[in-house]
């Protein structure tokens, strides 16, 4: 397995920020509304933790994203700090200042729920259709339940969307390696984690 760090795309070095954070033109606003006192804007929570597994059921990781970012306390958004490679390859995040026990284990949970890993059972009936839909490699004589059951058995350890967006986005029409499959769901899951990894050690 590849350290996430080889597989991430790099950043195009405009979109890297003073404060070590990024935009990108594809992922949509999150909403906002006025601080107390009218000056500047401010992210605020705008959707619950039932509508982000909504979110995740659509298998759209960007999508999914843009939904935890609504769903993590505002003050937890704003400090979390992203951390870069002089070549623009984000490593990590920080999270800065101090803050409330409550307001951390809210974004903890919701990360948690956005990182739910998809069933084994749901993880075969998309590969079941996935292999009804490709040509298997040539000269692999594996036996297909013994395939199912690997390449099931490591898509349990990603989350649900991904494992949907990655599956059913397949546009070989060939079987594909599990190596190319991991890449693709390393680089739709990665920034869950290492916001998770961030939140993680704040505690105690």
């Amino acid at each position: 397995m590849q350290k996430i760090g080889n597989l991430i795309p790099k950043l195009s070095p405009q979109l890297v920020s003073n404060s070590g954070t990024t935009t990108s033109a594809k992922e949509p606003s999150l909403p906002t509304t006025r601080q107390h006192g009218g000056h500047g804007l401010k992210t605020t929570s705008a959707i619950t933790e039932q509508e982000l597994g909504l979110a995740m059921g659509k298998a759209d990781p960007e999508k999914t994203m843009v939904a935890v970012k609504a769903s993590l306390p505002p003050e937890i958004l704003s400090s979390l700090k992203s951390n870069y490679t002089k070549m623009g390859e984000l490593t990590g995040y920080t999270l800065t200042g101090v803050h409330g026990e409550r307001a951390i284990e809210a974004a903890r949970r919701t990360l948690k729920l956005s990182l739910k890993a998809i069933s084994p059972r749901e993880a075969v009936d998309l590969l079941s259709e996935l292999k009804a839909l490709t040509r298997p490699a040539q000269g692999d004589t594996t036996d297909l339940a013994v395939t199912l059951r690997a390449y099931a058995k490591r898509l349990s350890e990603y989350p649900a969307d991904v494992v949907r967006h990655v599956l059913n986005t397949h546009d070989s029409p060939w079987w594909p390696a599990w190596a190319e499959l991991s890449e693709r769901l390393e680089i739709h899951s990665y920034r869950r984690k290492l916001m998770l990894q961030a939140l993680e050690m704040k505690k105690g």
